[in-house]
């Protein structure tokens, strides 16, 4: 009865850790999410639709590598950190090292594609290495997030993530008086992330040193660059495929189409933070150790980032035709309504996927992830291709549900397949 009671209360515990660190990731998140919707209305006045296509696709550029590799790297120190010990430290340099070396080589790549596909742009050197840069940047700032979730230190991320967002505020129109600073809206992007990661990038590792007195597992140690590189691959056909459909529609469709899509999809964004931020939760927390396909843990959270992501859809679709206008004239007339509809109808199915793959990961089963994604990044682009060519953004956001509709029923069909050969597997060990 004793151990009864105990368990109950340790598992009530753990679920109060998971919701705890759930709120304070969401929080960062949403905050973010609504300073950035500030930062976006204030950069659609001051830059016209034109150039506003270019500069949210030279922003997709350097974010969607950098989110790729920090996730990545990131997701692995979320698997492995909170049970690493002492051998934190060499899993942190290690991660670290192959997060630039990475970030760099692809940051080049991304840069010299950004000068040869991006109109007004080809052949900038000086682009390629501001993309460089911006992704080598964005990639450490990334990752520190994820490396304070891994330490239990989810509650310093509204500080920082809102300290962040404010600046950024404050820098574009300082930046905007004078054109010597080149594209405004990503050098008020990436000037704050330099601060945020020259002052938390100390404290990320002397977090990691308070933990030198348990026993070390250099086991984990020697898993943590393969996995890393695993959850990259995966990031890239989700997060990655994703961040860069900016990019991707100001290519297929012009820069004025690129750009109310790449607003639009700032905006419906924060939905996925809900979801985003419990998925990442049960990786810390390990769904309790249940080893079942879907835990009840895991079920709960659904329930409830289901219901909160198709609230907030709601709402975003009802106060869309009046908010808008706020980004001005120039943007009036452009579909924009329509795009944050299919856009937050997109995110209500993808609830599904995200909680799958957090399962996945927080098992260090990656292999079907990877051909869920692999799928459907095919689906995406030839999807965004084909409706972005001829509709504009929402051809884009169109191409976007198609997909989304469609990972997202892989995660169940996978769940179902797990289920019964679980269960097969159960009833021959009860009857052996």
């Amino acid at each position: 009865m004793i151990e009864t009671v105990t368990a109950t209360t340790e598992t009530k515990t753990g679920n109060r850790r998971v919701y705890g660190d759930a709120v304070a990731l969401a929080g960062s998140s949403s905050l973010t999410a609504g300073l950035g919707i500030l930062f976006w209305l204030l950069a659609a006045r001051a830059v016209d639709p034109s150039s506003m296509g270019i500069q949210t696709a030279l922003l997709s550029a350097i974010t969607a590598p950098a989110i790729v590799i920090g996730t990545g790297v990131g997701d692995a120190f979320v698997s492995l950190l909170p049970r690493a010990g002492a051998s934190r430290r060499k899993i942190l340099r290690a991660g670290y090292r192959q997060l630039g070396l990475t970030a760099a080589a692809i940051g080049l790549v991304s840069g010299l594609a950004s000068v040869t596909f991006l109109p007004g742009l080809r052949g900038s050197v000086t682009t390629v290495l501001l993309v460089l840069a911006g992704t080598t940047l964005w990639s450490f700032f990334v990752v520190q997030d994820c490396a304070l979730t891994a330490m239990g230190r989810a509650r310093w991320l509204p500080i920082e993530n809102g300290l962040v967002s404010v600046c950024k505020i404050g820098f574009l129109p300082l930046l905007a008086l004078s054109t010597a600073f080149g594209p405004v809206v990503v050098t008020a992007t990436l000037l704050p992330a330099l601060l945020a990661v020259l002052v938390m990038t100390p404290r990320v590792f002397r977090l990691a040193a308070a933990g030198d007195d348990a026993r070390p597992a250099p086991e984990l140690a020697a898993e943590a660059k393969s996995l890393a590189w695993r959850l990259m691959t995966a990031g890239a056909m989700t997060i990655g495929a994703m961040t860069l459909l900016p990019f991707v529609v100001t290519i297929v469709a012009g820069p004025a189409e690129g750009a109310i899509f790449a607003l639009c999809l700032t905006v419906v964004q924060g939905l996925d933070f809900v979801s985003a931020a419990l998925g990442v939760s049960l990786v810390v927390h390990q769904a309790g150790l249940d080893d079942t396909p879907f835990p009840r843990l895991a079920r709960a959270i659904l329930l409830r980032t289901a219901l909160l992501v198709a609230a907030g859809a709601v709402v975003l679709s009802l106060i869309a035709p009046h908010a808008l206008p706020l980004l001005g004239d120039t943007y009036a007339g452009m579909n924009g309504v329509e795009i944050i509809v299919i856009l937050s109808g997109a995110a209500v199915p993808r609830t599904l996927f995200i909680i799958w793959a957090a399962l996945q990961r927080a098992r260090r089963t990656v292999r079907p992830l990877l051909r869920v994604n692999a799928m459907t990044v095919i689906v995406l682009y030839v999807s965004v291709g084909l409706l972005a060519s001829r509709f504009g953004g929402v051809g884009a956001a169109g191409g976007l549900l198609i997909a989304q509709v469609w990972m997202s029923s892989c995660a169940a069909l996978h769940l179902v397949w797990t289920h019964r050969r679980w269960t097969t597997s159960s009833s021959r060990r009860g009857t052996a």
